[in-house]
């Protein structure tokens, strides 16, 4: 409001200024007109009257021109007119209002005009020369009040001062009106939402009308508000996965410290379940031991044996390796795989089946990391099952296009294909599957690191993964491998 104040002031005060100056300018130009009025009148009326003064003057005396003059003066209220004689002793009657060595500096074919005072009130006197008797001569003197200009000023003034009263009263009503309503309202709503920002709150009013500068500072206002907007959002996600990132590092501590106390117990285990087998194998070879005996000594080797298997399994995955590529064979690498995961298949009632054809190449990779991959995809497929169900897994050779490189044509690779009939994800999630932290698990059920961490796996193999999925009837992956002649 202060500001709305400020410019009506402002305002007021540049138009009380131009009605000032036109004042001024209109009172000077009007007082030009009537002293301009006031000496043509008095010359008309000197014109008229001297030459019949004059002539009346020759034919019948001074006494009787003067009589005429006197009779004028009878009819004329605003001009007098007088005879002034240039003889220096004349007497008062007959002296001039202005100095007479003023006066006879006046040509005798021009009228003069001059502006005197007396008793503090303003005259204006103009002089015709009259010859009267050669060479003698003298001057009908017109004096006319200033009064009539003075009124005329005053009224001037006076309409000025009402003029300007009711202009700066109307003017006063309508800026303030305006400035309200355009600015002062406007304004408001800018301060209470740039508070509101400074509060936190970021949401949308609705913007100024109009295309002048307040609307687009509102516009502005309302930009900013979404950068500020998407800017907090991305903070908070970021924050959220800090955390996230956080949590996973200690959950991976505690793995760490897990897989390094199960490393100790396998070992305690390993040699005892070497025991029992060999024992067993070595009373069910000794011949003593008939039907029934013999065949729990023979499974109960085997089932040693296959506990043996499964601790010596996890060592190798367990154990921290540099990454070394080598030629391996895929299919022997996705078995010892399914073979890892089978107690996890089982106890969700899932099956694992493998398909291969009868003859592969073998790939370049770091078999470690790529079992790593294999182990995310396939109990994503067996978790995506809740009820149960068939993993499929298919490894074959094809010719594809790379997404990233694809100016080099079509290029031979190994392609392993995990199908699982599970939920499926909608089109829309499966843009953001690889990214850090994205899961569609509920709650502590997944970190969201697995597909993230195959896909970077695959990548710097130089090779790329694809997803496809159709809700209620599952997903497929394809992995896609350079093949070792390729690389």
């Amino acid at each position: 409001m202060r500001l709305t104040l400020r410019l009506i002031g402002t305002l007021l005060a540049a138009i009380l200024v131009i009605i000032a100056i036109d004042s001024i300018w209109s009172i000077r130009r009007e007082e030009e007109l009537i002293l301009q009025n006031m000496k043509e009148n008095a010359t008309l009326l000197g014109e008229t009257t001297g030459k019949l003064f004059a002539e009346v003057w020759r034919f019948q005396g001074q006494q009787t021109a003067l009589a005429l003059i006197s009779e004028v003066n009878r009819s004329e209220h605003r001009i007098k007119v007088r005879w002034v004689s240039t003889d220096s002793n004349a007497i008062d009657l007959y002296a001039p209002q202005v100095p007479l060595e003023q006066l006879l500096k006046v040509p005798r074919d021009s009228v003069a005009a001059f502006t005197v005072d007396h008793d503090s009130v303003a005259f204006m006197v103009v002089y015709l020369p009259i010859s009267v008797t050669e060479p003698a001569l003298g001057f009908l003197e017109m004096s006319e009040s200033f009064y009539d200009l003075n009124a005329q000023s005053d009224k001037i003034l006076m309409r000025t001062i009402l003029l300007s009263a009711a202009l700066v009263l109307v003017a006063g009503i309508v800026l303030l009106t305006i400035g309200t309503y355009f600015v002062g309202h406007p304004l408001r709503q800018l301060v209470q939402r740039t508070q509101r920002i400074g509060a936190g709150d970021f949401s949308h009013d609705n913007s100024l009308p109009g295309h002048d500068e307040l609307a687009q500072l509102s516009m502005s206002l309302d930009a900013m508000c979404d950068q500020l907007g998407t800017a907090q959002n991305d903070i908070r996600v970021q924050s959220e996965r800090r955390v996230e990132a956080v949590q996973q590092l200690r959950h991976s501590d505690r793995l760490a410290t897990v897989g390094r106390l199960a490393s100790g117990v396998a070992h305690e285990l390993g040699t005892p379940l070497n025991v029992i087998s060999g024992r067993a194998k070595m009373l069910s070879a000794d011949g003593q031991a008939q039907g029934e005996s013999l065949e729990s000594l023979r499974i109960i080797a085997q089932q040693a044996d296959r506990m043996a298997g499964i601790i010596r399994q996890l060592l190798d995955f367990a154990r921290q390796r540099h990454v070394s590529r080598g030629s391996t064979d895929m299919v022997g690498l996705v078995k010892q795989t399914i073979d890892l995961l089978q107690s996890m298949a089982r106890k969700a009632s899932v099956e694992i089946k493998l398909s291969v054809p009868a003859t592969l190449p073998h790939v370049f990779v770091d078999s470690g990391q790529i079992q790593q991959a294999l182990i995310n995809v396939l109990v994503n497929g067996i978790q995506a099952m809740p009820e149960g169900g068939t993993v499929a897994v298919t490894l074959s050779v094809d010719r594809k296009l790379w997404p990233m490189d694809q100016s080099r044509g079509e290029r031979p690779c190994m392609v392993i294909r995990i199908a699982d009939e599970g939920t499926g994800i909608s089109e829309e999630l499966t843009k953001q599957i690889f990214d850090p932290f994205f899961t569609t698990k509920e709650v502590g059920s997944g970190t969201g690191l697995g597909l993230s961490i195959t896909h970077g796996i695959i990548e710097d193999h130089g090779g790329f993964i694809t997803v496809q999925s159709v809700i209620d009837s599952g997903t497929t992956f394809a992995i896609h491998l350079p093949l070792e002649e390729e690389l």
